[in-house]
């Protein structure tokens, strides 16, 4: 058969090979046409987008993310997890180990909640059981005025997988791992009937193995007691295991190497919710890149050119004309940073100052200075702090500030910032973020994913909130040097 000329058609013996045949190949000027339109399609296309599509366009609907004015849809969605069913397999189901934690704070913000509940999942684990998650009750810090035409409180209750998502929230504990799954509280009910449980009374058990223990030696002991239960159901109940006093002091820092590599946190993420809003929100965040119209957004989620800082206002303040704010109440007792903030690794430390004859429960002006400089900085002071940590990366270009302030100290705070160089409009604030009903109900965890994800990050070391930031940072592979405290 003679050749044609065709790829695809075997050659006779002794046909020379053409790869295209002559009438089809492009001349020299038809070549560099052809190429100047290729590259005017990729810049036409990148000018509407560069980066990375995935994680820069909008979610598309998801389960757990609407803009419903409720969370009916999402409490649904937990009810419906696969572990809640009294035929899954050992050691879930109706054989399965539970623990849950009656015992766990509330009334207090999502922060101090979050630093226990992560510990008591942590604990469940160990232990072999699995945790019961529950929904946040939003007493302290409402999102919204809460109270009714009659004066009474209709305390919004937020379940766990607005505010974030996990194995602590019913999530698998990674690929490979057979650790039984969280339940919710309701499912808890359902597998462990009152005459089933166990019930142990944390206040008993810490006269026996001693209450100022470090936190690791805190989650051995538990852990080999709620071993040995035979009980498939095990309920706690009094005091609280992992309480204020041992997260707000050094002896917490025992845990952080198991902590920081625990399945419980390498596997903490944001909620859908948090994913959608902070996405739809970051135009704002981060300047173009290239021929861009949209911010780029790398894969390790990095938020390019942002300096995010936590500005605590609020009962740190304290009440006008009062002397009841947290960060006074701080001096008079001689407080230090808290939480995971309190690591020897990261760069701002803070010491008490000596207080020689100086009274517990009082202070001086020197006191308060040193105290106030640091957990309630002023508008010139912050302005003061981040010239000097910006004059470290020259790639900061944005500025973000999470903060429960008051107006007037808004204000205040963005005219010294423009003074101080920053542009207007790179000036962004919690309330200028566009929220939906759900996101702005947990709007605290918007703060944070965005505070967690920035180039730079300048916290409070006395506030769980900032402690949660710094363990996020730290366990997502951010630097140790982009962990700053005022």
């Amino acid at each position: 058969m003679p050749g044609t000329g065709n790829s695809y058609e075997p050659l006779s013996p002794g046909t020379q090979f053409q790869w295209m045949p002559r009438h089809t190949r492009l001349r020299p000027r038809q070549f560099v046409t052809t190429l100047s339109a290729l590259l005017l399609l990729f810049t036409f296309t990148s000018f509407f987008y560069w980066g990375d599509l995935e994680l820069f366009a909008f979610p598309e609907k998801s389960a757990w993310s609407s803009d419903a004015t409720n969370f009916d849809e999402i409490f649904i969605r937990e009810a419906q997890l696969p572990q809640h069913n009294l035929s899954a397999r050992y050691p879930e189901g109706r054989d399965g180990r539970f623990l849950r934690f009656s015992n766990q704070v509330w009334g207090v913000g999502w922060n101090n909640l979050l630093q226990e509940r992560l510990l008591n999942t942590i604990l469940a684990y160990e232990s072999n059981r699995a945790p019961v998650f529950s929904p946040f009750e939003a007493w302290a810090h409402p999102p919204r005025n809460d109270k009714t035409p009659t004066g009474e409180r209709h305390v919004l209750v937020i379940p766990s997988n607005a505010l974030f998502s996990g194995p602590a929230a019913g999530a698998s504990w990674g690929p490979g791992n057979h650790h039984p799954r969280a339940i919710s509280d309701k499912w808890w009910n359902v597998a462990c009937p009152l005459f089933k449980r166990k019930v142990i009374k944390a206040d008993d058990i810490f006269k026996q193995i001693g209450k100022q223990l470090d936190g690791d030696e805190i989650l051995s002991k538990w852990t080999s007691l709620l071993k040995d239960i035979p009980d498939k159901c095990v309920e706690i109940i009094g005091t609280q295991v992992f309480d204020f006093y041992l997260i707000g002091s050094t002896r917490v820092l025992s845990l952080w190497d198991m902590f920081s590599n625990h399945p419980a946190i390498r596997q903490l993420d944001d909620s859908e919710i948090v994913k959608a809003a902070v996405a739809k929100n970051m135009a704002k965040l981060q300047k173009p890149s290239g021929f861009s119209q949209r911010p780029r957004i790398v894969k390790s989620n990095l938020i390019a050119g942002l300096m995010a800082i936590h500005v605590r206002r609020g009962d740190y303040l304290g009440d006008e004309g009062q002397d009841n704010g947290h960060c006074l109440h701080f001096s008079k007792w001689g407080s230090t940073f808290s939480g995971w903030n309190q690591l020897s690794q990261l760069r701002d430390k803070f010491d008490a100052p000596p207080r020689g004859n100086i009274e517990w429960g009082t202070n001086t002006p020197e006191l308060v200075e040193h105290y106030l400089r640091r957990c309630l900085p002023s508008p010139a002071q912050v302005a003061s702090r981040l010239r000097a940590i910006r004059a470290e990366n020259r790639r900061i270009s944005h500025i973000f500030v999470a903060t429960n302030a008051e107006k007037r100290y808004l204000s205040e705070l963005r005219v010294v910032l423009v003074a101080d160089g920053w542009a207007p409009d790179k000036i962004i604030m919690s309330k200028d973020l566009k929220l939906n009903w759900q996101a702005t109900s947990v709007a605290m965890a918007v703060d944070m994913s965005i505070l967690s994800r920035a180039e730079v990050f300048v916290g409070n070391g006395f506030s769980s909130m900032s402690s949660n930031v710094a363990m996020r940072r730290l366990t997502t592979g951010m630097g140790l040097d982009s962990i700053r405290f005022w």
